[in-house]
């Protein structure tokens, strides 16, 4: 019955989404086909409990969108990957009531039967997120980087949100995010000639739930990988922040992401991006332009060499490198806004946020 109701007032728009096997059975989403390394879960390429991590292949209207990488006892997402290839700079966050649930990951339950229950037994849904406590779906992968109006539409699944503070959604993660577009549509080009960067977007499980079901993430963490094939080089960065009222978000190198969380992010990457002089890349901000790890070969290596881990990148790039053990010199990306704008923009926002209002804002002003 509670399925019945949810489908019948969630939109009447194609759910073709498929929970696969094993990653080979979703290809496109990540560098050389190669997925993070993130221990007790996902080891080379290999998902460890098959029972608790199901692989979604988010499809729709026949096309597959992007990736996620579902974890059913915390009923959020370990992470969504995602090929960027551009997004319209003025496009509006779809209208009305789109979210949409997966009913491939209930396999046990009949759909034309199921009985009445206030939850689904394997992930969120809409009432996981009622009694108003400032939290919204947050995005891994955000509207606002689709490309277009139906690739928009897919990123509205409650398997690629997560429990994240309203302060931080539409604060420095959406700086964050809006930053990390700006730069990828600048500098990922290919070598066609057309934008094309590579996107993991993760959350790391807190000791909270949100009404008793679903859990709050501690933790936020986002990168991107691509090929520059004018300059012959290759970029990443990698983020982070707390999810919590105004979260500062960070910028990383991929050795001091393993070492905050124990993952490689790009683990055919991982010794092969070194830092560059700003000078290689074309910034966004005449004041703030981006420094970003790259090398000047034209291939990932065939083995990997941890002996020469690249040097943490800065923020803007006059600040000092820092290590990870030393964060009072660690620049963030709410101090980098207010190098450009007189408030930053997490002062505009108060702890509970109409999430629609937040993603409008963001999206038109980006």
């Amino acid at each position: 019955m509670l399925l019945f109701l949810l489908l019948v007032f969630l939109p009447a728009v194609p759910i073709e989404t498929e929970v696969v096997g094993t990653l080979a059975d979703c290809l496109g989403f990540f560098v050389k086909e190669t997925p993070p390394e993130i221990p007790d879960i996902l080891v080379g390429g290999n998902i460890l409990n098959q029972t608790r991590y199901k692989i979604i292949c988010q499809t729709f209207e026949d096309i597959r969108r992007f990736l996620t990488l579902y974890d059913t006892d915390n009923k959020i997402p370990v992470f969504s990957a995602y090929r960027f290839t551009g997004a319209p700079s003025k496009s509006k966050r779809p209208g009305g009531n789109i979210w949409k649930i997966e009913p491939q990951l209930e396999d046990d339950i009949n759909m034309r039967s199921l009985r009445q229950s206030d939850t689904l037994r394997n992930q969120a849904t809409d009432s996981d997120y009622s009694n108003d406590q400032g939290y919204h779906k947050g995005h891994l992968y955000p509207n606002s980087h689709a490309p277009d109006m139906d690739a928009k539409r897919s990123t509205f699944t409650l398997t690629n949100a997560v429990p994240q503070v309203g302060s931080f959604n539409c604060g420095n993660w959406a700086q964050m995010e809006k930053r990390t577009k700006c730069f990828m549509e600048k500098n990922c080009i290919n070598a066609s000639g057309k934008i094309e960067a590579f996107v993991v977007t993760g959350a790391e499980p807190g000791n909270e739930t949100l009404n008793n079901t679903m859990n709050i993430p501690s933790r936020m963490w986002s990168a991107f990988c691509c090929h520059n094939s004018r300059e012959g080089v290759w970029y990443s960065k990698a983020y982070w922040g707390p999810n919590v009222f105004k979260g500062i978000v960070k910028e990383s190198s991929h050795q001091e992401m393993k070492a905050t969380f124990g993952i490689e992010i790009f683990p055919v990457m991982f010794s092969f991006l070194n830092n560059v002089d700003s000078s290689r890349t074309h910034p966004c901000e005449k004041e703030n332009p981006f420094q970003s790890e790259i090398t000047t070969d034209t291939a990932p290596p065939s083995t990997t060499d941890h002996s020469s881990p690249a040097e943490k990148t800065t923020f803007p790039p006059n600040s000092t490198p820092a290590s990870p053990m030393t964060p009072k010199t660690t620049t963030t990306l709410a101090a980098a806004t207010k190098t450009t704008q007189p408030t930053s923009i997490t002062s505009r926002y108060t702890s509970v946020i109409n999430q629609e209002d937040c993603e409008d804002d963001e999206e038109t002003n980006s």
